[in-house]
């Protein structure tokens, strides 16, 4: 009953009615804010909107400029990896990110809980004083345990996405 947007993009799914917070295409250093519109909202957002809208929102290309790596680790055999690229001039920016995130069972360091790989890049082109033309593309790949409204699910997907916006 939430809707959870990233960057105008639903990333729902419908046939489980659940949101799979670590199967998003986006590495946590690129989020630039999350806006949150709580309450009922399917007349503006369309469908799933009923209790709230989350969007989140990640950075440009103009906004990271140059490389950005980040490392973290923790217990239970837990880290994150990211590398985040963006460059270019004032006609055409483009903006390249990889990640991984993995996480042993909480009760068995042994067993893999959640291994998940994603990568997105983006291509801006300006074409005149008031538009660009945008293409963006990505993709998740990995494993990992959820709870959903039929139960305990043991997932492995891979996930691809493609948009193109013109304004």
């Amino acid at each position: 009953k939430m809707l959870v947007l990233i960057d105008g993009r639903h990333v729902y799914w419908d046939f489980y009615g659940i949101i799979l917070w670590d199967s998003f295409p986006i590495v946590l250093e690129d989020i630039k804010k999350i806006e949150i519109i709580r309450g009922p909202g399917s007349a503006l957002y369309g469908a799933n909107a009923f209790s709230g809208v989350i969007n989140i929102i990640t950075k440009s290309a103009e906004e990271v400029k140059g490389t950005n790596v980040s490392v973290t680790g923790g217990t239970i055999n837990s880290y994150l990896g990211s590398v985040i690229h963006a460059g270019g001039n004032e006609k055409i920016n483009y903006k390249a990110t990889a990640g991984i995130d993995e996480t042993s069972h909480w009760n068995d360091e042994d067993q893999v809980s959640r291994d998940v790989k994603k990568g997105q890049a983006i291509i801006n082109v300006k074409l005149g004083e008031a538009s660009k033309i945008s293409f963006e593309g990505g993709i998740n790949k990995g494993s990992g345990e959820t709870l959903s409204g039929i139960g305990k699910m043991i997932r492995t997907q891979t996930m691809k996405h493609a948009k193109a916006d013109l304004n």
